[in-house]
């Protein structure tokens, strides 16, 4: 008998209502331990489920059991009848069936109910051919893997596309995958899909649905921002109206910007909040450089490689100088969450008068789930308590409580056109935040935000208007109070805020209210012929002043820009734009900046010639408020793209730059007397050379070399060299006979010193990990070696600090292949020439350097690598030649060595180096026999010393030695055996350790049966025996070496069922059995089925 739960409704506490498309709540009673529950949804996730009673979280297999498959819960544990207990699994959205089929015969059966209803000639069957445009496919896969001293385990793994009509009009499109992967993609190109994703989206003409993973966003981003959503969205558009519909989400980060003034030649910037390393949520970064927005992808601006250590990397079409501001706006996975948090929100607007007139009303609410019993963490009736008074510091060491939050706000929008050219819109919103919703007695934080925007344009005059205000309190939901403005930003940089963080770090300015009058003008009586201008006001009230009245509370900034831009016929191109800012608190005037822009560009039979020259002015207006703002700055630069040459395209850019400071004068009876007049302070060139050159098919160039000098005058910051550089280059004459390949890429980057911790205890439940379940196999606490099948130890990677690095990247490779090269006689060939084809060869080095403080020409010039200023380096050649006079022989001879420096683990110091030497032969004297060997010599030594502390702590050598020959013979198509024979000696020392040289020895037999059924399935079947030889103490080049005689089995069975749909049924059997331990069976069963 099963008892079925009950799913919470609406009036029960023990979960709030919301809409998830995988989690399911459930809530039932135990009767007795011998009546099993039956979950409503099945299959379920694996160990996706939280069972809870009397606010005590159950443990799997202690105090229940689980059948995933069929969603039964069995209870185990006694004091758990006649209780209250409550479910969270997740499952799918949509019913599992138990059989999938599809008919194969559609004719012969409606055939056979004719025959079945034979006189009743009055309903004749209709025999219909159309097939649905329906198209699914995909697959699901689901194993268990079970062994000695191992416990049960199984992994599943989803993946289904759905795309076609189910209706007339209507067509759907899914994506469902879930292959419980911890990992999110790279951000090295413009476009992102998440290796995860769950996506239903069902459209109609008017009607839209999506369920699942989106990015959410109202039409109002004064209401709602663009959000990382999972959850339900719908949206509609009739012509006289629309409307956009979160009913239940769960948003998937936390939003935040950050602002970061570049440094001299630094590509690469850290995105953090306060200092914290964080997870960003994969493609939810946007990113300006100097008020522009960046793209990305390794071919455009910037890109991220690792969203779990998001470090920005500038491409080399940007040198980062001192001069540059980066914004950052991301959303960030939070790691300490507490409370689950849900969104919904709602939009719509109302057309009239053949769309001259339109209404709209917006409403976003974001909250934390405020059910203590729905808690990421377990919460004490004394910390409830202390929630509920609103006292969030309490103890002896002042622990900090996390209260649940709300935000919520709401919108109007107006718009009309009374007349073609002329638009009016205004905006109206309010938001209320509650810090804590346990509370009754904390203040919500009230928000207010209107803008009115006008437009008239005609063809040659068009007038802008534009007046708003948004207070401290005023915040959108998905937004931060450090990135409101993102809409905004491009706009506001370039006319108000430009140069800002270049006088004073702005950073960490407290969020007041805004308020903004802004007038532009733009007037074109003639086509090459456009004159713009504005004017404006903004005034920020300073939020961390009590008395918003006082004077010193308010910040007004008066600006003004004008420009022109004239483009004549055979005449240069000229363009100007100047800006004026005045900024002051109170009565007091602060500052005034200028910023004037010439640019003059001419183009002259498809080259470019360009001339830029761009003045910046501070001056200080307040002496006496401890700040010393004068700067002035001009930079000139010329640009020349040449095209013209058919194999080449060259440009050219130089640059001089030159910055001014004021000193202040003596201070009498606590007055500045002013300030000095302009000194220099910094000057700096700059040269850009690309190239892209392809003379021949088999050939091309492409180079970007970059050179900065940076000199200050009055020796308050360093005098610095900057040399960028992104070379590369290919050849590939003679039909490809040689392949030549060069990369050469200097950089200024971020190194990332790191924590390594492994553990054998899992951070989950608490308990020991055992073997098969964990990644690596501790040999010493120094060494530990990947290993999927028997690793009982996991690691944690810990950020620590960042280091700026000079880093090179270089790579030479060259391959020769003579037997590409065909001549007009190659029969009549003589043995000398017939004996060069027969032979390739390969020669590669790779080199990777990343130093401090380094000696730049050295570093530059590939000279003194890996010495005291290496943060890592690491040096890689292979060299290989092989000989094969005909595809009965080949023989290749290779030799690979290693050395590799790295101090950014565990502040230790790890030089490592290795040789190795590698013969292989293969003969094929018959179609069905073939017959190879293999040598292989290795050589690895392996030191480790702590840094600033004792010096070194381990030195190893390691010496391998390894012989094979194998024989194959296909008997017919269906089977094949085989038979190896293999030698193995090592010879371990660890200098630091009692234990003298550690001597391994090993020979082995490999017996091998394969067994075909042509295309259905294949048996495979090895049976290793060795016998092993020890002395001395543990080997480290060989961990899972076996001394004594030992055998080896492993099965493996591959079997497709073509019934009712592809079916892959996979069988793994490994058996191992040695002298020092009892036979241990290893057995994994794999079902894959394709839709």
């Amino acid at each position: 008998m099963f008892i079925q739960p009950v799913i919470a409704k609406e009036n029960d506490s023990s979960f709030p209502e919301k809409i998830s498309l995988l989690e399911k709540n459930e809530t039932f009673e135990i009767l007795d331990l011998e009546s099993p529950i039956l979950l409503q949804f099945s299959p379920v996730f694996l160990q996706s489920e939280t069972i809870t009673a009397s606010n005590f979280q159950l443990v799997r297999n202690i105090d229940y059991k689980i059948n995933y498959n069929d969603g039964i819960i069995t209870f185990l544990n006694q004091r758990f009848v006649h209780q209250k207990v409550h479910a969270r699994y997740q499952s799918f959205p949509f019913a599992i069936k138990k059989v999938y089929k599809r008919n194969l015969f559609p004719q012969q059966n409606k055939i056979q109910e004719l025959d079945q209803t034979q006189g009743t000639k009055s309903e004749e069957p209709i025999l219909d051919d159309e097939q649905p445009t329906l198209q699914v496919a995909g697959s699901q896969t689901f194993g268990i893997s079970v062994g000695s001293s191992r416990s049960l385990t199984q992994n599943q793994e989803l993946r289904i596309s759905v795309n076609g009509e189910v209706a007339e009009n209507v067509s759907v499109i899914a994506m469902l995958s879930d292959q419980d992967l911890p990992i999110q993609p790279e951000g090295t190109t413009e476009n992102i899909r998440d290796i995860d994703q769950k996506l239903i989206k069902i459209t109609s003409p008017n009607v839209n649905a999506t369920f699942g993973d989106f990015v959410g966003s109202l039409d109002d981003s004064d209401v709602q921002f663009p959000m990382a959503l999972e959850g339900v969205s719908v949206e509609g558009n009739f012509g006289w109206g629309a409307f956009r519909l979160i009913p239940s989400a769960i948003p998937k980060g936390q939003s935040d910007s950050k602002t970061i003034r570049g440094e001299e030649g630094r590509s690469e910037y850290r995105i953090d909040v306060e200092g914290q390393y964080v997870v960003v949520k994969a493609g939810s970064e946007i990113v300006w450089l100097n008020g522009k927005r960046m793209r990305r992808g390794e071919n455009n601006d910037y890109f991220i490689r690792d969203y779990g250590d998001p470090i920005i990397e500038f491409t080399s079409k940007h040198l980062i100088t001192s001069n540059d501001v980066i914004r950052v706006d991301f959303e960030y996975i939070q790691e300490d969450l507490i409370y689950q948090r849900t969104l919904q929100s709602v939009s719509g607007s109302l057309d009239f008068l053949g769309n001259q007139v339109k209404l709209g009303f917006s409403y976003a609410v974001e909250s934390d789930l405020s059910d203590p019993e729905s808690t990421y963490a377990m919460l004490t009736d004394q910390d409830m308590s202390n929630l509920r008074q609103n006292i969030l510091d309490v103890g002896e060491n002042q622990k900090s409580l996390i209260a649940p939050q709300r935000h919520t706000v709401w919108g109007i929008e107006a718009q009309i056109s009374p007349i073609d050219y002329m638009l009016m819109r205004g905006k109206f919103a309010l938001s209320a935040t509650d810090k804590n919703t346990f509370s009754q007695i904390d203040r919500k934080i009230l928000g207010k935000s209107w803008e009115l925007v006008g437009n008239a344009s005609t063809e040659k005059l068009d007038i802008n208007l534009d007046l708003r205000l948004t207070d401290a309190g005023f915040v959108p939901v998905g937004a931060s109070s450090k990135n409101r403005n993102q809409f905004q930003y491009e706009e506001l940089y370039a006319e108000q805020q430009f140069d800002n963080q270049y006088l004073m770090d702005t950073s960490n300015v407290p969020v007041g209210e805004e308020r903004l009058v802004d007038i532009d003008i733009q007037f074109q009586p003639l086509k090459w012929m456009q004159f713009s201008s504005g004017i404006g006001k903004t005034r920020n009230i300073d939020s961390s002043i009590v008395d918003n009245e006082s004077p010193h509370a308010r910040q007004d900034t008066a600006f003004i820009n004008y420009g022109f831009f004239l483009t004549p016929l055979k005449f240069p191109s000229l363009r100007n734009n100047t800006q004026v800012n005045t900024s002051g608190i109170g009565n007091q005037k602060q500052f005034r900046k200028e910023r004037n822009q010439w640019n003059l560009s001419r183009r002259i039979r498809g080259s470019t010639l360009n001339g830029s020259i761009e003045q910046f002015e501070a001056v200080d207006l307040d002496p006496n408020d401890n700040l010393n703002l004068n700067r002035k700055r001009r930079v000139s630069k010329a640009f020349v793209n040449l095209a013209e040459f058919k194999w080449a395209t060259v440009n050219a850019q130089y640059g001089w730059e030159e910055s001014y400071e004021k000193d202040e004068l003596l201070e009498i009876d606590g007055e500045m007397l002013g300030f000095t007049d302009w000194k220099s302070n910094t000057k700096a060139k700059t040269w850009t050379i690309g190239v892209f050159s392809q003379p021949q098919k088999w050939a091309n160039l492409s180079s970007n070399i970059s050179r900065r000098e940076f000199k200050t005058t009055r020796g308050r910051a360093p005098n610095t060299t900057t040399q960028l550089a992104d070379i590369e280059m290919r050849m590939s004459p003679l039909n490809r006979t040689i392949d030549l390949q060069i990369n050469y890429e200097l950089d200024k980057k971020l190194a990332t010193e790191r924590r390594e911790i492994y553990t054998n205890i899992n951070p989950y439940n608490g308990r020991e990990i055992h073997p098969g379940e964990g990644h690596y196999v501790k040999i010493d606490d120094l060494h530990y070696r990947e290993d999927y099948e028997k690793g009982d130890y996991i690691k944690y990677i810990q950020n620590v600090s960042d280091k700026p690095v000079s880093a090179i990247d270089a790579k030479i490779q060259i391959r020769l292949r003579p037997r590409q090269w065909k001549a007009k006689h190659d029969k009549q060939l003589s043995f000398g020439r017939r004996f060069l084809k027969a032979i390739n060869a390969l020669a590669r080095i790779n080199l990777t350097e990343e130093q401090e403080n380094a000696d730049l020409v050295s570093l530059y010039l590939l000279q003194d690598l890996q010495t005291a200023r290496t943060i890592f380096g690491r040096l890689n050649q292979r060299l290989q030649v092989g000989l094969s006079p005909s595809p009965k022989l080949n023989v290749d001879l290779g030799r690979t060595t290693n050395r590799t420096l790295n101090k950014r683990i565990n502040n230790r110091e790890r030089k490592r180096s290795s040789s190795d030497w590698d013969l292989r032969c293969t003969l094929n004297p018959t179609l069905r026999l073939s017959v190879s060997t293999r040598l292989e010599l290795r050589k690895e030594q392996e030191k480790f010393a702590e840094i600033g502390g004792r010096g070194d702590i381990s030195n190893l050598d390691q010496a391998e030695r390894n012989s094979e020959i194998n024989l194959r013979y296909e008997i017919n198509r269906s089977i094949r055996v085989g038979i190896t024979g293999i030698y193995q000696n090592t010879i371990d020392f660890e200098e630091f350790d009692d234990q003298p040289k550690t001597r391994t020895q090993t020979v082995s037999m490999e017996n091998h049966l394969s067994y075909s059924i042509i295309n259905r399935g294949r048996f495979d079947i090895n049976y290793r025996l060795a016998n092993g030889k020890r002395k001395g103490g543990i080997p480290f080049a060989r961990y899972n070496f076996y001394e004594g005689v030992s055998h080896e089995i492993r099965t493996t069975a591959d079997y497709k069922v073509r019934k009712f749909t592809d079916l892959l049924l996979r069988l793994n059997y490994q058996l191992l059995s040695t002298k020092r331990q009892k036979p241990e069976h290893r057995l994994t069963m794999e079902m894959v089925a394709e839709l």
